[in-house]
């Protein structure tokens, strides 16, 4: 942590997730054997529909996973696009500077938005599941990422901390409120 800022930062994220509730992993969807239960995003989705859940966001994996070590920055721009001077200093700031990866997913006037930072450098995956789990959170039209259709839905991977669309076409399922 090369400043106060995110020393800070660090030390809310702590103290909000020692009262949190239950770990997101906790509500990990498996079977008898106890192996994490993998389907394509369509069909997770409608799984939690069936028990009246859904499935978490990007930010609410993300969040659970502070409690790990991630830490979790909003953006100051919420409404601008990464092409817009502003949020173009903001991520070389985070990024260059920090070694913060930005969270892109939403459409905004001239192209895609920032919703958060987020970076890794202290995340723990240890005692967590080496899988990926999906996010109901789903990729702009058009974002490079997400070029094929199947696989829109943004994941976290557990194993490395990372939120990307996964490469391939099943992941974890998590149901929650």
């Amino acid at each position: 942590m090369k400043n106060m800022k995110y020393g800070t930062l660090l030390l809310c994220n702590l103290l909000f997730n020692s009262f949190a509730s239950a770990s997101i992993y906790e509500k990990l969807e498996v079977d008898q054997a106890k192996n994490p239960v993998l389907m394509n995003h369509k069909d997770a989705t409608y799984f939690c529909s069936l028990k009246g859940l859904r499935l978490p966001t990007a930010r609410e994996l993300a969040n659970d996973a502070i409690s790990s070590g991630m830490v979790v920055l909003d953006t100051q721009y919420p409404n601008l696009s990464i092409y817009s001077p502003e949020v173009a200093t903001e991520i070389d700031r985070n990024f260059y500077g920090e070694g913060m990866f930005q969270y892109i997913s939403k459409s905004v006037e001239n192209g895609y938005g920032v919703d958060f930072y987020y970076h890794t450098h202290n995340y723990d995956y240890k005692n967590k599941p080496i899988v990926s789990i999906w996010s109901s959170s789903i990729c702009p039209s058009g974002h490079v990422q997400c070029e094929n259709p199947e696989l829109r839905a943004f994941a976290f991977h557990v194993g490395t901390g990372f939120i990307t669309a996964p490469s391939y076409g099943n992941a974890a399922v998590v149901c929650i409120k």
